[in-house]
């Protein structure tokens, strides 16, 4: 697999928290079905507690990511 980066458009199926105010973790469903995870090393954005509201209200994100030793980390996340 050549991917080195991309985006993801969908909705949040999974957010893990680092602590109230850093994502460690998130996993979306795109509109074909598919599962993405996705890790945030060094991710400053969003909150936790912003993108489980999504979760919950089934709104979509657009996950912007790169590839680092084979995981997918989140560049960007616009809801």
């Amino acid at each position: 697999d050549d991917e080195t980066a991309g985006s993801v458009h969908g909705t949040i199926d999974v957010v893990e928290a680092r602590s109230l105010l850093e994502v460690s973790l998130l996993e979306i469903t795109d509109e074909h079905g598919n599962r993405w995870r996705f890790e945030a090393k060094g991710y400053d954005g969003f909150s936790p507690s912003h993108l489980r509201e999504h979760k919950l209200q089934g709104l979509p994100v657009t996950v912007t990511y790169h590839m680092e030793d084979g995981v997918r980390m989140i560049d960007e996340i616009i809801d």
